[in-house]
């Protein structure tokens, strides 16, 4: 949690949809005991959203997934991600994904996903919109399908696997057990 998530962009995005008299509903997943979200989500009071909000708080995989079964588009506005799990995840269930347009974000979505300049909630707003386009949004949802399977726990261990293969065969790698040694 924090500014990298970069709620403000979202919030301003959801707020402009609201005021051209669109018919939108933001779920978020935020502990509502924790006193950042409390505070986030007096934001989000502060600024009119209460009513196009739903936080759901914390989900178990099965809740997660009936979540993302509920959605009609992932916008995932972060900043900075280790890696994007909730990219993944998103797009195994076919939806579209609009993101903040980062490194990350790109190398994990690639060309499923739909981005926008990361501190531009009229750019988030506008790219937003693939939601008005069932064209679109079925020609994303299949990218999406596609990219997820780029991605798999399978995959990860053979890779890893792989790699460690290698530096245990370089000669930059050097296994041999070494005997303390003491100096005086």
């Amino acid at each position: 949690m924090g500014v990298q998530k970069n709620f403000d962009v979202l919030f301003a995005a959801i707020e402009r949809w609201t005021a051209e008299g669109r018919d939108v509903r933001l779920v978020l997943t935020l502990d509502p005991n924790l006193a950042e979200n409390v505070r986030l989500m007096a934001r989000a009071k502060a600024m009119g959203l209460t009513p196009v909000i739903e936080n759901v708080g914390n989900k178990d995989a099965a809740g997660i997934s009936a979540l993302y079964d509920s959605l009609d588009i992932f916008a995932f506005p972060s900043l900075v991600e280790s890696f994007g799990f909730p990219l993944v995840e998103a797009m195994a269930k076919g939806l579209p994904v609009v993101a903040a347009d980062t490194a990350s974000n790109r190398e994990v979505a690639g060309n499923a996903g739909s981005y926008f300049s990361p501190f531009d909630s009229e750019a988030l707003a506008t790219v937003g919109r693939i939601i008005d386009d069932p064209s679109l949004r079925q020609r994303k949802a299949a990218a999406a399908l596609q990219r997820a399977q780029h991605f798999s726990w399978e995959r990860a261990a053979e890779q890893t696997l792989a790699l460690l293969t290698a530096a245990a065969g370089s000669a930059a790698f050097d296994a041999t057990p070494r005997k303390n040694i003491r100096t005086t």
